[in-house]
């Protein structure tokens, strides 16, 4: 029976990559362009609170915004010196992310969910798609009249006149985002030489805890459903005898080791695109908006409809032989819930045999009740689209009375094998 192995952003921080939000952002936004940010507010602020204070125009303006009107009354201070390829490397989204610093201090680098907070109307949010973009220009906020501003008196005009639809200018100024995280990636992974030996003996570690045996054979027969941009395998022609599981596992012989490797990249999907095929995607779950929604163009499913996942025919299924569903490196956030639901709905979570293992990296004492929580926070959401009520209340006491639910800490084979080498 085959192991269906689902992976996240935790699986490359434990391999030692600077993969998260919070890394991009320091390398995207460095302090002098956070600097620059803080002062072209600070001048804005200024400038409205005395000559321009509570302006009208904007609400007789409609998308796209007449440039000149704004940018004679209210673009930067012309003293204030731009960073360098400003506007080249930032986009819409960066102003937003950064500009909701104040009220979400440990949050606003989230691209994720703030862009999903921006297409929800939450009323708390400073910045939403009717506080920037309705038609009925008396929703505007002041934060949005500040952010709207700023983005037309320092970016050039093509950037938004060429869209005669708000959603569509949102769209673009996206990709210009994801394609800035692509190569923050793509750097991250080049200047790592020892990235793929790596990633691959966690994925035979990860594969192999939870089997009696070890693959037989060189058959690779499991799969792995990727939540990360990055290739956990590399160049399958490279042999990398210096990591026990991988010497075991094939020996010295070149055709074995290859033949192996292009098995898991055939088994092996990245859900949300790859830096290899350049299609990154950032978005919301698709449950978040109905279907037929403007606001949909923005969720996973839809980009991954118009992009290649759905062009291509894929090795990878999910098949009746499953026997574990093996978890590491996922926040188990319900932005990926779709897929989640979809995969126990398949499996029949409740009526089958099948296993879920969920490992988790033991880095402080609290590391397991967290692992659990989610755990716990995830089967918890699930069981309530079951049909029957009892099934609903019940799951979790089912898999634990049953054997089927294990919550691991993944023992550190890497950190042993990088101090032998050192």
């Amino acid at each position: 029976m085959s192991t269906l192995l689902i992976i996240g952003n935790g699986f490359d921080r434990y391999i030692g990559l600077d993969s998260t939000y919070e890394n991009f952002f320091t390398h995207h936004l460095p302090d002098e362009t956070r600097n620059f940010l803080k002062e072209i507010k600070e001048n804005y602020e200024f400038r409205i609170s005395g000559e321009f204070e509570n302006p009208e125009f904007f609400n007789h303006l409609s998308f796209p915004y007449d440039r000149e009107s704004v940018k004679n009354k209210f673009s930067p201070s012309t003293s204030i010196k731009t960073p360098e390829d400003f506007s080249d490397k930032l986009s819409f989204w960066d102003l937003l992310f950064y500009y909701s610093i104040d009220k979400l201090p440990d949050e606003w680098n989230d691209i994720e969910n703030r862009i999903k907070d921006f297409f929800s109307e939450t009323e708390n949010s400073e910045f939403t798609y009717k506080k920037m973009f309705d038609t009925d220009r008396s929703y505007l906020s002041s934060s949005g009249k500040m952010l709207l501003s700023i983005f037309l008196g320092l970016f050039p005009e093509n950037r938004y006149s060429d869209f005669k639809d708000p959603v569509d200018f949102l769209k673009h100024e996206l990709l210009i985002l994801e394609k800035s995280f692509s190569e923050y990636l793509e750097k991250l992974v080049k200047n790592k030489s020892s990235y793929h030996p790596e990633c691959r003996e966690l994925l035979l570690q990860l594969l192999t805890e939870s089997k009696e045996t070890n693959f037989s054979g060189g058959i690779f027969s499991d799969k792995i459903l990727s939540f990360n941009y990055t290739d956990p395998i590399g160049n399958s022609t490279l042999s990398y005898n210096s990591y026990p599981r991988q010497k075991e596992l094939n020996g010295s012989r070149v055709e074995d080791n290859k033949r192996f490797w292009d098995q898991v990249k055939k088994m092996t999907i990245n859900v949300h695109g790859s830096l290899e095929k350049q299609d990154v995607v950032f978005g919301f779950d698709s449950v978040d908006k109905e279907q037929l929604d403007d606001f949909y163009r923005f969720s996973k499913t839809y980009r991954q409809l118009i992009g290649s996942f759905s062009s291509e025919v894929h090795a990878f299924q999910l098949e009746s032989a499953i026997s574990k569903v093996v978890f590491f490196g996922h926040s188990l956030s319900l932005l990926d819930y779709s897929y989640f639901q979809a995969i126990f709905d398949h499996y029949s979570l409740y009526d089958s045999s099948i296993k879920l293992y969920f490992y988790y990296a033991n880095l402080n004492s609290s590391s397991r009740e967290d692992m659990v929580k989610k755990v716990l926070h995830l089967l918890t959401y699930y069981s309530r689209s079951l049909d029957n009520s009892y099934h609903r209340k019940n799951l979790l006491h089912k898999l634990l009375l049953e054997k089927r639910l294990f919550i691991i800490p993944l023992e550190d084979e890497l950190g042993k094998i990088k101090k032998k080498s050192s």
